[in-house]
């Protein structure tokens, strides 16, 4: 676990990225959760994030857990200042590669939804969902 952390830290990942990690690893074990699969499996997706997509998923982990039913549309109202409508669909698409946001299919094209492993982040990390700086 600690080469692990220490191997991300080597790879140059962010200082948000190794928080969350370190929050996942508390998490874990506080929950009595710890096993090397699921650290791996989060150790792998957060060391890839960017700080772009730090910021979507905070703010999705917020927007998820109060209006679930429009996510797609509020994520886009909520992030309009830091992000043009083609930033948002970039990020949302590229975030789908680690299973924390879902692509569905809709009339006149795709949307996103925040899948369950998002909120499953949030809780191993206890991000509170109205703490996060939109």
């Amino acid at each position: 676990m600690l080469l692990r952390f220490s191997s991300a830290v080597d790879a140059g990942a962010a200082r948000q990225n190794l928080r969350l990690l370190a929050q996942v690893i508390f998490g874990l074990k506080r929950n009595k959760k710890f096993e090397y699969d699921k650290f791996s499996k989060w150790a792998n997706i957060l060391q890839t994030l960017t700080r772009n997509e730090i910021l979507f998923l905070g703010a999705a982990y917020h927007i998820m857990n109060e209006t679930p039913n429009e996510f797609w549309k509020k994520i886009r109202e909520s992030l309009s200042s830091k992000f043009s409508s083609d930033e948002c669909n970039e990020v949302a698409a590229a975030l789908t590669r680690t299973g924390l946001i879902l692509p569905v299919s809709a009339w006149g094209g795709m949307v996103y939804i925040a899948s369950p492993a998002l909120k499953e982040l949030g809780q191993l990390a206890e991000i509170e969902p109205t703490s996060v700086d939109l």
